[in-house]
């Protein structure tokens, strides 16, 4: 397999697990060489994997070398003047056309400016591309920004029909698009409608979307807002791998970094990181300057740094998360309700039982509207009725929010070291009792 799109992981070996979502994509990917997959919307918080995901799928289906073309596009969260946007997606479209048809990957890793790509194409005979570029040109110099656009996003569904192909249109972050697409070139006023852009080709069956979002609500607000009648379908992603991949992960980001580590510590890395692999990530490469991943207690306090030292690559990676999504609701009482609802997060509380358990001088019909601002910001979940709620069952992030609130919300204020020691003394026992068996069974002393 070859790698013209270089993977944000780092090298393609750190990537493992994922079982049920690659099947999930082969079945897809087969399904769009018969014209019947439809668009779908990759569902994970920051740091869980789907942008090492869809690239894989980039590389995977470029290294096919089949039927279907793809088309990766990342909108970053970096306010953009809409004209220069469209010269940008439309260039790395076709580059990343060109590449796959000349089977050269430098036209992915570093892409030819329009004006090459242009000669280039005139050398080549791409005649549909340089007929594109005169196009984005004579827009432009007519300031008619809106046909630009709309060349660029249906580029990819008229030159599957053209061409005989079929195109997966790859759009990382997707939500970006109604916050950070300006109409102006102060880059002050942005245009939120700019996802419903997709609003006939999503449905297309010759070049499906396959696009993510960090922030869930987020992202389906806008896709349920600008491209309505289930034009994508919502597919999640856990952040958490199973427990064989994720002792795996250990390994592998130990043995990369070139960190020693015991089998021991390794267990109990993975397991007080919630395999988690970006948690298991951030332990490797912590900083913390009495690391020693043979030693268990050395591996109780660099899981401890990673999560309450304000300076650690995961505390502020889920800072910035959590401020972001509570920048709206950021009070008190937002969250006590937060900690509270990940704290018990087995079961579905109304809101009135919330406001009696945590006594709250709110009325019920302002809490319901924070409760619901805390399930659009995907800190909690809206249950099977409109008045239920219920915390993420999300281990690391009832971390976060114990050690990051614990200080105001008194009554959750219990010692994580603590819990990690407690938690490291119960391995440890259990190698012993497991130990003790293979002794019997071999019949050592």
């Amino acid at each position: 397999m070859e790698y013209p799109l270089e993977e944000r992981i780092g090298p393609p070996e750190l990537l493992v697990g994922r079982t049920y979502e690659f099947d999930f994509i082969e079945k897809w990917l087969q399904g769009v060489h018969k014209k019947v997959s439809k668009s779908t919307a990759l569902l994970a918080r920051k740091k869980s994997g789907k942008t090492a995901i869809v690239q894989r799928m980039f590389n995977q289906i470029w290294s096919d070398n089949g039927l279907i073309v793809p088309f990766y596009y990342e909108v970053k969260a970096k306010r953009v003047w809409f004209p220069d946007f469209s010269e940008d997606y439309y260039r790395h479209f076709a580059n990343q056309y060109i590449s796959f048809i000349q089977r050269d990957p430098s036209f992915v890793s570093n892409p030819l400016p329009l004006e090459d790509l242009q000669q280039y194409a005139e050398q080549q005979g791409f005649d549909h591309v340089v007929r594109d570029i005169r196009g984005l040109a004579n827009a432009r110099a007519r300031q008619a920004f809106d046909v630009m656009w709309t060349l660029c996003y249906a580029a990819p569904h008229a030159y599957a029909a053209s061409l005989q192909r079929r195109w997966v249109v790859m759009i990382d972050e997707f939500q970006n698009l109604s916050e950070y697409v300006c109409t102006d070139k102060s880059l002050t006023i942005h245009d939120a409608s700019m996802p419903g852009s997709y609003h006939e080709h999503a449905e297309s069956k010759i070049a499906p979307m396959f696009v993510t979002g960090s922030y869930i609500g987020w992202l389906v607000s806008v896709v349920n807002k600008y491209l309505e009648a289930g034009r994508l379908r919502f597919e999640e992603l856990s952040p958490y791998l199973e427990e064989s991949a994720a002792l795996e992960s250990v390994y592998r980001y130990a043995d990369y970094h070139n960190v020693p580590i015991s089998n021991e510590c390794a267990v109990l890395i993975s397991t007080l990181c919630q395999n988690d692999p970006f948690f298991v990530s951030s332990v490797i490469q912590s900083s913390f300057r009495k690391k020693n991943l043979t030693d268990s207690e050395s591996v109780v306090q660099t899981v401890q740094y990673e999560l309450t030292n304000r300076k650690s690559s995961f505390s502020r990676t889920w800072a910035d998360y959590i401020d972001l999504s509570l920048d709206r609701i950021n009070d008190i009482h937002a969250r006590r309700i937060l900690l509270f609802l990940t704290k018990y997060s087995d079961r579905q509380w109304t809101h009135q039982e919330i406001q009696e358990r945590l006594q709250l001088t709110l009325d019920l019909k302002e809490l319901l509207r924070k409760l619901i601002a805390l399930s659009e910001a995907d800190l909690i979940e809206q249950g099977v009725s409109d008045v239920q709620f219920q915390g993420l069952k999300d281990g690391t992030l009832y971390l976060i929010l114990r050690n990051r609130f614990a200080d105001e919300v008194q009554e959750f204020d219990i010692d994580i070291t603590t819990d990690f020691r407690q938690q490291a003394a119960a391995l440890k026992q259990q190698n012993r009792q497991l130990q003790g068996k293979l002794n019997q069974l071999s019949g050592k002393p």
